[in-house]
């Protein structure tokens, strides 16, 4: 730092005294001139320059010619000031330097044998050129002075006004003393003459794929100047001194490259540079398509993470096989740090580091997409309508800077769409897949569903994909299309056991005993379509605009059915009532459970919880889900030498839609059936597996005319209990849109040291609502249409569902069709009776809207003092939140006889509507230290914060019909969950492409939530719009509550590498591996006020997996493994552990189109539950192997 500061201030004050002697060209008359000069020339030789510290040896390749503008090449070359008088060296001629030397050595030998020779302070160091009669004047009295003509003018003589153009830049000269340039004085005076310089431009590709290179780092030999290229691979390096420079470009996986350049000033050269490499062109002359993309995909990725100032994972989208079913999940999972949540086996949601998912932020270049997701009131960003079709590249960031979002505690993943200007010339490439489970794999066999309609199908299901990429007028107007249209077909088979006991975790048979059991089947049929159109139009060489689009549509259909078995048995049961259902000789890890054998047929509905004992019920489920999902977004970018200012808009929508229709024709979303007065047993096998049911007495269960037992739930309308089945439509929509701004601006300063200021300003706004506009439900009551008579339970066994006799699990299963009853009722309608009264309180209930507003503003700084840079920040954030929703309460009804008219006063008379705000400001620090090219060690300190779900923000209240009475409140003064992040990392980049990394991260969080109860008294400040409190004095106050803080704290390992680097066998094969381990803790308040783990946080997660890529086959195997977590705080269910194997097999048939096989969960690894203890099996999910086999290929 002596050093640096000892360089910079010198030339601080040789600029400085240029500007001076500069400034007094223009006040010649003063009198206080000579005075001010003389000054000045003191100041140069007391300047603490160290000399010594800064003649380091540097790369000189300066040519013959004019001194006036070959020392001032030497000047930018050496970075030293120099100070000379241009008409006295003018018409001298230097020798050419090229070498490695001092700035000393290098100057002796350009003016050895001229007119001309350098003199150097001994106590400053300062160099002056002038002829030699100056020069060994200066070396008589060892000082320099102030250089003249030999025969100057009288300085009092009056001399023209310069134009203000020239006083300004003579102002300039002295405001701004830092840059490394040539000082030298006119003729007939002292001012200083401007710099001519001049610039390089140019793109930078991959000869072998005609593919642009981005983020390849482009140096100006002999000099500390880099850059880097864009997207198109462009690059522009400025203030480039006149003559023969040399340029030397780097990329990962190809040989460096350096050319020379013949720079004239006022005048950029440009160049096209192209890149080969000796290891990989043979390779690439094979299946240049597949090996680029996986390997320049990963290497373009590992360049922009090598140079990122934060701690960010940067991936290709072609780095990982190739993902059949464009769900982004399915190729994030490999990615360090990553999990995926799934839903079936289709990827639902993304989790960085383990973090609960609705913590995170997942954005479309740069701006937040939106998300209806299926309850649409979570943050969580569902995947089921972002196709990865149109992405280019993810960045996965785990420290962010000041110009990121802060509501990003949990990680942000940034998809980055294509561009077609990365690409030289026209590029198109295709799929055509079909797509099977292993479940149900039945290539000759014609089955029903997953859908309503009675047609069979062989489970055999197409899709494919297309992209079009090609660039116009000259490669400045790129144009990139990219369809798809894939359908993804599961075959999920679940078994549940439900469990009872007293205390947890109790060791004895009666802690936890077998209280009931599911079996269920749920084959479902996915169909993601995208569609996407990108511009991008170069105006000229510094200003860029872009438009980009892009659809994404999911429906999804699944038909569920379900065989349960209740005991009547609750989890909080006493122990004496439960071992009255225990055979003797059970323990904690074996229990019989058997039903009472004298039990007799029961038609009633059940006492406790709506479970009698000795109960069967079967449903049928029908869920027809409809996504969309769209983002609009334009910009503009201009990238100049020094500024570089970007500023966009966006609009992103997403909807769901969830109904019982189907190709036009309607159907049922659900139907319960129950059966009451058996005997059974259930016998809990000690190894952990499916505990085994067996009927012991009563009608059989395999029979749907039996199931004659009135349905659990109560027909509101009548509020009493008929019907001998009940069927419901479902009615669900979500919708959420995104409006965003956003602006930046940075500048870099032409200095020795590099330091940069960017600042910018966003606005954010979302919406959302909620609505469950026609959800209806009909009971049973036979063809006479009165309820109670015996008709209601006769032939029942019409609505039988015969194609599914036999259950996933090896169990004979009975289950209704809803398809028949639908088709019945057509026809029957007077045998259904709808429950009207249901139908008001779910539209008034579920009818909610909120927003939210997010204006923010940010200033950060990044500096380059040698080896260590510096980023620094401060953002500001202000949110507004304003909401509206119902409120239900029970009393608003007496007095009203009429049902209907007592449903509309409890649940759609009262709405509340509420408005919050706050601000904060976050910190943010990053690091970052080379110790070598390719080592780099990283921290980072930064503070951001896990808004709270939407749900909870929602206005909205329920005051329950009971005694005490309970008013549950939704708390919108809730804040987020604030997070002070520490990060410390250290990544090694390995030849020819690949990386080492290690990061340890720690995390704070405040503010987590919890539900407090609070007595209700008179008069309490309870600062609750639309309830008047003083009507439930006595009652209890439920509300959550910031109550909770948490810490995690961890390890990421990761490793990636071509392994050609090693031997010529090795090439084409590639290895990965990623762990991370992390410990999650909370304090909670409130009622528990304990300490445990934290809920939904997964502890460790490893990936690893090698690909081949040779000749015409190519070959990858992935495995993914997670450990086992806590559904919820103090809970006693947990996920078990799970590894899951992934293989991608193609074979290239025709030059750039090949066959391929996918096959993901290639050994149907199923999930378990598990209940307390891992012996207690509580849920087994098997999805099957998912198969995708078909042809893709390149034009």
């Amino acid at each position: 730092m002596r050093k640096l500061f000892s360089l910079r201030l010198n030339t601080f004050l040789c600029a400085s005294v240029t500007g001076l002697v500069a400034l007094l060209r223009f006040t010649p008359s003063l009198p206080i001139a000579p005075v001010v000069l003389a000054s000045c020339s003191v100041m140069v030789a007391v300047a603490p320059l160290g000399a010594a510290t800064v003649d380091a040896k540097r790369s000189f390749d300066l040519p013959r010619g004019d001194a006036a503008t070959t020392l001032r090449q030497f000047a930018a070359t050496a970075g030293r000031s120099l100070v000379f008088v241009t008409d006295k060296v003018r018409g001298e001629t230097t020798n050419p330097v090229r070498g490695e030397f001092t700035p000393r050595e290098a100057l002796d030998r350009m003016l050895a044998g001229s007119a001309l020779e350098p003199a150097q302070d001994a106590a400053t160091g300062a160099l002056v050129v002038s002829r030699k009669r100056l020069a060994e004047a200066a070396t008589r009295t060892g000082e320099v002075r102030p250089i003249s003509d030999p025969q100057p003018k009288s300085i009092t003589k009056t001399q023209p006004m310069k134009s203000p153009r020239s006083l300004l830049a003579a102002l300039l000269g002295l405001i701004i003393g830092s840059s490394p340039a040539a000082f030298s004085a006119e003729a007939s005076s002292a001012a200083v003459a401007p710099i001519q310089t001049g610039g390089i431009t140019g793109t930078v590709f991959n000869r072998a794929t005609r593919q642009n290179l981005s983020n390849a780092e482009v140096t100006l030999a002999g000099s500390s100047r880099v850059v880097y290229t864009t997207t198109n691979g462009g690059f522009e390096l400025s203030q480039v001194p006149p003559g023969n420079a040399r340029v030397v470009v780097t990329y990962p996986g190809l040989d460096a490259k350096e050319i020379s350049v013949v720079v004239i000033a006022g005048q950029r050269a440009n160049q096209e540079i192209g890149l080969e490499s000796g290891t990989y062109d043979s390779l690439l002359k094979l299946d240049k398509f597949v090996v680029n993309g996986e390997r320049e995909g990963r290497a373009a990725a590992l360049s922009k993470q090598k140079r990122a100032e934060n701690i960010v994972s940067v991936i290709d989208s072609g780095e990982f096989p190739n993902v059949a079913s464009g769900n982004i999940g399915d190729f994030l999972r490999n990615v360090p740090g990553i999990v995926i949540d799934y839903a079936g086996s289709d990827p639902r949601a993304i989790r960085v580091r383990g973090m609960d998912p609705r913590m995170g932020a997942v954005t479309v270049d740069g701006m937040r997409g939106a998300n209806a997701n299926g309850s649409g009131t979570s943050r969580q960003y569902d995947l089921d309508v972002m196709s990865l079709q149109n992405i280019e590249s993810i960045e996965v960031t785990k420290s962010p800077t000041a110009e990121q979002s802060a509501d990003m505690g949990g990680g942000q993943v940034n998809l980055v769409t294509k561009s077609a200007l990365a690409l030289k010339g026209r590029h198109i490439s295709y799929s055509l897949n079909v797509n099977s489970n292993s479940n149900d794999w039945s290539p000759l066999e014609k089955t029903t569903g997953p859908n309503q309609s009675a047609k069979e199908n062989n489970k055999l299901f197409l899709g494919g994909t297309l992209s079009l990429t090609d660039s116009f007028l000259n490669s400045r107007l790129g144009v990139a299309i990219n369809a798809s249209d894939y359908q993804r077909y599961g075959a999920q088979r679940t078994f549940s056991t439900k469990w009872a006991g007293t205390s947890f975790p109790r060791e004895d048979v009666l802690g936890a005993i077998p209280r009931g059991l599911d079996y269920e089947i749920n084959p479902s049929l996915t169909n993601r379509k995208s569609f996407a159109v990108n511009l991008d139009y170069r105006l000229d060489d510094h200003t860029s605009v872009y438009l980009k689009t892009m659809v994404n549509t999911s429906k999804l259909f699944q038909l569920g059915r379900l065989a349960g078995l209740y005991s009547g048995v609750n989890a909080s049961t006493n122990p004496a009532t439960i071992s009255n259902y225990v055979l003797p000789g059970a323990d904690d890890k074996s229990a019989t459970m058997i039903g009472d054998l004298n039990a007799s047929l029961d038609t009633a509905r059940g006492s406790t919880n709506g479970n009698s004992p000795r109960a069967r019920a079967l449903a049928g489920n029908y869920l027809n889900k409809q996504g969309t999902g769209t983002n609009f977004s334009a910009g503009v970018k201009h990238e100049f030498s020094s500024w570089k200012i970007d500023y966009a808009a966006g609009v992103s929508q997403a909807t769901n839609k969830y109904d019982s229709e189907f190709g036009g024709k309607g159907t049922f979303g659900s139907a319960e059936f129950h059966l009451r007065g058996i005997s059974y047993r259930i016998d809990t096998p000690a190894n952990g597996t499916m505990p085994v049911m067996t009927q012991l007495a009563g009608p059989s269960i395999l029979d749907l005319g039996n199931y004659v037992s009135r349905s659990l739930s109560t027909d509101q309308t009548t509020n009493s209990n008929i019907g001998t089945f009940r069927v419901t439509t479902d009615s669900r929509t979500g919708r959420d849109k995104f409006i965003t701004y956003v602006g930046n601006a940075r500048y870099d300063f032409a200095t020795i040291v590099p330091v940069y200021v960017k600042a910018g300003l966003s606005y954010r706004h979302q919406h959302r609502d909620t609505a469950t506009p026609n959800q209806r439900a009909w009971f049973y009551v036979g063809p006479d249409g009165i309820s109670g008579t015996p008709d209601d339970s006769q032939n029942l066994g019409r609505f039988q569902d015969f194609s599914l006799e036999k259950h996933a699990f090896g169990y004979a299963n009975v289950v209704p069709s809803l398809s028949k009853i639908y088709e019945y009722y057509q026809s029957n309608t007077q045998a259904f009776q709808e429950d009207k009264y249901m139908n008001i309180r779910n539209a008034a209930a579920n009818n909610r809207t909120f927003e939210e507003k997010i204006s923010a503003a940010y200033l950060m700084s990044g500096i380059k003092l040698g080896k260590l840079g510096v980023n620094l920040g401060l953002r500001g954030e202000r949110t507004a939140n304003e909401g509206e929703g119902p409120v239900t309460d029970v009393k608003a009804a007496i007095g009203i006889t009429d049902r209907l008219a007592q449903a509309r006063a409890i649940y759609g008379s009262k709405r509340i509507r509420r408005e919050s705000n706050y601000t904060n400001l976050f910190p943010n620090a990053q690091l970052r230290y080379d110790f070598a090219p390719d080592l780099v060690a990283r921290a980072s300190y930064s503070e951001t914060v896990g808004r709270q779900d939407i749900g909870n923000l929602m206005p909205g209240a329920n005051i329950s019909d009971g005694s005490p009475v309970v008013v549950s409140v939704n708390n919108t003064e809730l804040k987020p969950n604030f997070m002070k992040n520490y990060d410390l990392g250290i990544e090694y980049y390995l030849k020819p492409v690949g990386i080492i990394s290690v990061g340890i991260f720690y995390k704070t969080i405040s503010n987590y939530t919890r539900s407090f109860d609070e007595a209700i008294v008179a008069n309490g400040n309870y600062n609750i719009e639309g309830i008047n409190l003083n009507d439930y004095v006595g009652g209890i106050l439920r509300q959550q509550q910031n109550a909770s803080d948490g810490e995690v704290k961890g390890l990421e390992l990761s490793y990636s590498q071509q392994l050609s680097a090693y031997s010529k066998l090795l090439q084409g094969v590639g290895v990965f591996a990623n762990y991370t381990t992390q410990k999650a803790e909370g304090k909670f308040g409130g009622t528990l006020n304990i300490t445990g783990p934290l809920d939904n946080y997964l502890p460790k997660t490893f990936n690893a997996g090698f690909t081949y890529r040779r000749s015409r086959l190519n070959l990858s195997l992935t495995y993914n493994w997670r450990a086992s977590y806590y559904f919820s705080f103090g809970g006693a269910g947990f996920d078990a552990k799970k590894g899951t194997y992934d293989v991608d097999v193609s074979y290239e048939v025709l030059a750039g189109h090949s066959l391929f096989l996918q096959v993901s969960n290639l050994t149907n690894e199923k999930n378990r539950s598990l209940f307390v203890h891992d012996y207690r099996t509580e849920r087994i999910r098997e999805f099957g192997a998912t198969l995708n086999f078909g042809i893709r290929g390149r034009f």
